[in-house]
């Protein structure tokens, strides 16, 4: 008899899931964790569309309601992080000029308002996966703000003092998404949205201070109308949003002109037998 010890199943390895796929699952997570809220139906509908999707390019958001703009990445995605941070930097940056031009001036405090309503709309989420698939992905959200703060140092650091901890996934959506008015109390009163001039301006902010940025900036857009029903729409590109007569409207390339007509084939004559 042999003492060998047979060898132990090689551990199956899985490639890292593209961000996108995050979105997916986000949105059935939404979806059902609203219902247990007694939403009706929460997600109304899933549109891909981008720049190169002429077909859908002219799709609008009715802004009416509340709005998100969604950004997830990876956990070690080294790389990913430190574009966002970057890019966080970026946006610090303007926060202050805007507020130092306001205190200058003495006028309206615009780089704290940007940034109280950043705090209500943009949300960042550092999502993974278990090893073998079999759980949830360990959501946490959070202001995008929030999780790439500013130096000690910075005009409008202590705007966000007392930083409250990322949130799971159900109580994102309890306490945020779909909260309980008879439950509302001030310190749950984070990520609850913008409305829809709040988040042009927004949106216009970001444009306007990454327009030098190379590569595309993607995520995620959704809408929660009054009736509580959510319209999501992907987004490749922040620069193909444009916010525009109440409503979100995606850029869309030219469409395509169509092909000149080809010549017909002639038939032949037909061989003799």
């Amino acid at each position: 008899m042999s003492d060998e010890v047979a060898p132990s199943p090689a551990r199956r390895k899985y490639p890292p899931l593209p961000e996108n796929t995050y979105i997916g699952a986000f949105l059935v997570g939404v979806g059902y964790y609203a219902a247990k809220c007694g939403q009706p139906a929460p997600v109304s509908a899933l549109v891909q569309q981008s720049g190169q999707d002429p077909a859908t390019g002219d799709l609008a958001l009715d802004l009416s309601g509340r709005n998100y703009l969604f950004e997830f990445k990876r956990r070690g995605n080294t790389k990913g992080l430190k574009k966002e941070a970057d890019k966080s930097t970026s946006l610090w940056t303007k926060l202050a000029d805007k507020h130092q031009t306001a205190l200058l001036l003495g006028t309206e405090d615009e780089g704290k308002r940007l940034l109280e309503i950043s705090r209500q709309c943009h949300i960042f989420s550092l999502s993974g996966i278990t090893w073998e698939r079999k759980q949830a992905p360990p959501w946490k959200f959070r202001p995008y703000l929030e999780f790439f703060p500013p130096p000690a140092d910075h005009a409008l650091a202590t705007v966000v003092s007392g930083v409250a901890r990322a949130i799971d996934l159900p109580t994102f959506v309890r306490n945020s998404l779909f909260p309980d008015p008879t439950k509302a109390s001030p310190a749950s009163a984070r990520m609850r949205g913008a409305s829809g001039t709040e988040f042009s301006a927004y949106i216009d902010f970001l444009q306007q201070t990454l327009a030098g940025e190379t590569g595309q900036l993607g995520g995620l857009v959704i809408n929660i109308d009054d009736s509580g029903h959510i319209t999501p729409v992907i987004f490749e590109n922040l620069a193909d949003l444009t916010p525009e007569k109440g409503m979100l409207l995606i850029a869309s390339e030219a469409p395509p002109e169509p092909s000149p007509p080809q010549p017909s084939i002639k038939a032949g004559p037909k061989p003799k037998r």
